[in-house]
């Protein structure tokens, strides 16, 4: 479990920072006082202190980000590197440790900033994905963000990478399908679940306008194959063997 920290608000990697900031974060010091000297960050105006503690979530961490901007949005500021790469290495032991206790970075885009034209490669990251997820969508969200922080399950990236699914309607279906609310986990079979839904939305989308309908309208219209999803006895995956 990391030790608690709280920073007085949110920093910014100046470009100095952000120089030295992959460097760091490969070398996983214990010493992070360089992270807030003013020559590599400064402090987001308007920013509120920033508790790091044991985030049982991605969700739980994407809301303590949005929480600690303060009257400042994380759509506003999606593309401000400094920001996602400072949120990166002060999180990183909460990111990359793994089950064994080893410390270990995986693909770049999770860690790495990306500009938000790259839909994919956006969707992959650590920090910023659940924090744009918790502020858009908030519960409605909560079956791509209910694995723990350091774990990175496919269906967020199957469904957040996707424009045409990145909507009220489209992630509300995806929840009822596939997110036992009781447990706050992934129903089993989620993933091939996603992969079928995500060719029949292209299919319904031939005849239907699904932005005008409600999700429960869009449940429907799904064909038969869907049914075991829609059970809410159905056996869920827990959180904890979600895919690294």
């Amino acid at each position: 479990m990391p030790d608690r920290v709280e920073y007085k608000g949110l920093y910014r990697f100046t470009q100095k920072g952000n120089e030295h900031f992959e460097k760091e974060l490969i070398d996983n010091a214990d010493d992070d006082s360089w992270a807030v000297h003013s020559r590599n960050a400064e402090r987001l105006s308007g920013s509120k202190p920033f508790v790091i503690e044991s985030f049982e979530t991605a969700g739980e961490l994407g809301q303590a980000v949005v929480a600690a901007l303060g009257d400042s949005k994380v759509s506003d500021l999606l593309e401000d590197r400094g920001l996602w790469n400072w949120l990166t290495y002060v999180l990183r032991r909460q990111l990359f440790t793994d089950s064994s206790g080893q410390y270990v970075l995986k693909e770049r885009p999770r860690w790495d900033w990306t500009s938000v034209k790259d839909y994919r490669k956006i969707a992959r990251h650590q920090v910023r994905m659940p924090a744009w997820l918790m502020e858009s969508f908030g519960e409605r969200a909560a079956h791509l963000v209910c694995t723990p922080p350091n774990q990175y399950p496919d269906i967020r990236e199957r469904l957040a990478s996707q424009q045409d699914l990145f909507s009220d309607t489209m992630l509300e279906v995806g929840k009822k399908l596939f997110y036992d609310e009781a447990s706050r986990s992934l129903k089993r079979g989620h993933s091939h679940g996603v992969d079928r839904l995500v060719k029949v939305k292209r299919q319904l989308d031939v005849t239907w306008d699904l932005s005008l309908m409600s999700a429960d309208q869009v449940l429907r219209l799904l064909p038969a194959e869907f049914d075991e999803f829609k059970s809410p006895k159905k056996v869920v995956r827990k959180a904890a063997s979600a895919a690294n």
